[in-house]
Order: structure tokens, then C-alpha cells, then sequence
């Protein structure tokens, strides 16, 4: 909790957690007719982030754009990099 309160669970990141299952949950009834979720439910029980289990955080569309790399003789360029600035 102190993670989440502290800023660095944002929606959208990746953590690795452990803990118990309570249940699970693929489908819901509505006038006596299963329709699937759009995404299947898991409730679990104790519930931590194990040591190392911070993956990464969500991008932003910006932040996209402007690290987009590609490749130019066998090294990793920067885009709008100039031909100058690559060491070889």
C-alpha cells in the first residue's frame, strides 16, 4: 500500500505479485444466459509484490515519439540523431 501511496503503482505498470486464490471468474449470467468477460477475474487473498517485481512503467505517447530508435551499421541510433554524432 505504501507503493501505491507513494506514486509508483500507476495504472497500467507491470508488477509481479504472489499471493492466494479466492476464485476465479471467466463468465457472468444475465436473464439466464452465460456471456463471457471481456477479461476473466481472479480474486486472490494476501496479496504482495515480490522482491524484484516492479516491471516497468506505462509510456507516454510523447515519450514514444521522440525514443524511437533504429538501426544504422550494426549500432542503435537515436532518432534525429545526426551522422556526426555517431561514434565510429
Amino acid at each position: 500500500m505504501n507503493l501505491h501511496k507513494k506514486g509508483y503503482l500507476a495504472q497500467g505498470r507491470e508488477v509481479t505479485i504472489t499471493g492466494h486464490m479466492v476464485s476465479t471468474r471467466s463468465h457472468y449470467m444475465k436473464d439466464g444466459v452465460a456471456f463471457p468477460l471481456k477479461r476473466s477475474e481472479i480474486k486472490l487473498s494476501e496479496v504482495s509484490i515480490i522482491t524484484g517485481g516492479l516491471g516497468p512503467s506505462p509510456r507516454l505517447e510523447e515519450q514514444v515519439d521522440n525514443d524511437e530508435a533504429h538501426m544504422t551499421d550494426g549500432e542503435m541510433v537515436a532518432s534525429g540523431a545526426k551522422q556526426e554524432d555517431i561514434p565510429f
